[in-house]
């Protein structure tokens, strides 16, 4: 089991269900879309700290590889040890590490980032293009690998899940306990339903919370499938399955920020 699978296969607290009627055209109140903003604000502040701080927890574990072919126990206790107090604590949800005799090792941390997406079946709007900010899920990947000839570290950053502002906006109107540590516990949760297999492409869904429902649709992105939340609904007690003009099935992802 390498990271991608250790932290994809969590369970999350309920099943998932179709995703329950509500009605249209309400917006976010400011204050909860200001709420939104601000913590995705410091999302990107951490989010510039990360590959400087990325390289510097692996270089000596790059450099050890360069000279000899063989890892240290100590060297890969001391890599994860580097690695929590290094990257940047706030947007972290996970944090795995394989660092047993005989297996692989691997670092394995899923970020909370600022970023942003675009639905390309979107009416194209004055000055916005149809882009819409939010928070992007990230896996973190890296994997030593020695070799005589010299090894190295591969490091991998995935994009599994795509959160609309307004759908972030929502969770602070609709969800009762708001601080961070729950929201965070709320985005972690989506996690497990990345995975390949869980939902098929452009399957509508209503993926559950602490206190309520992610809804959204999952969704091409080059070629892989993510999923992408475009609100949050408090615990309601009748679904229905939302209307295929709800949604619109493919989305690129843009950069931080």
């Amino acid at each position: 089991m390498n990271g991608y699978s250790e932290i994809l296969s969590r369970p999350a607290p309920r099943h998932m269900r179709p995703w329950p009627a509500r009605p249209a055209g309400t917006p976010v109140p400011r204050a909860f879309l200001g709420l939104a903003r601000d913590l995705r604000r410091r999302l990107a502040a951490a989010d510039a700290l990360v590959p400087a701080a990325l390289e510097a927890v692996l270089l000596p574990l790059r450099t050890r590889l360069k000279r000899r072919p063989t890892l240290r126990a100590n060297l890969l206790i001391d890599t994860e040890r580097r690695w929590r107090i290094g990257l940047p604590a706030f947007g972290r949800l996970v944090l795995t590490a394989e660092r047993r005799r005989g297996v692989p090792p691997y670092f394995c941390e899923l970020r909370a980032q600022a970023g942003g997406f675009r639905i390309e079946d979107w009416d194209e709007e004055p000055g916005g293009g149809g882009f819409e900010p939010g928070v992007l899920l990230e896996m973190i990947l890296a994997q030593p690998y020695p070799g005589v000839g010299g090894g190295g570290v591969d490091v991998r950053q995935t994009t599994i899940v795509v959160v609309s502002l307004h759908a972030l906006g929502r969770r602070f109107q609709r969800g009762t306990d708001c601080s961070e540590a729950a929201i965070f516990a709320d985005l972690a949760a989506l996690a497990p339903f990345a995975q390949k297999g869980a939902l098929p492409p452009k399957a509508r869904f209503a993926l559950p919370a602490a206190e309520g429902w992610w809804c959204g649709e999952r969704v091409w992105v080059g070629d892989r499938l993510v999923l992408a939340v475009r609100t949050y609904l408090g615990d309601v007690p009748s679904p229905t399955v939302p209307s295929p003009t709800e949604l619109a099935p493919t989305v690129s992802v843009a950069g931080h920020g």
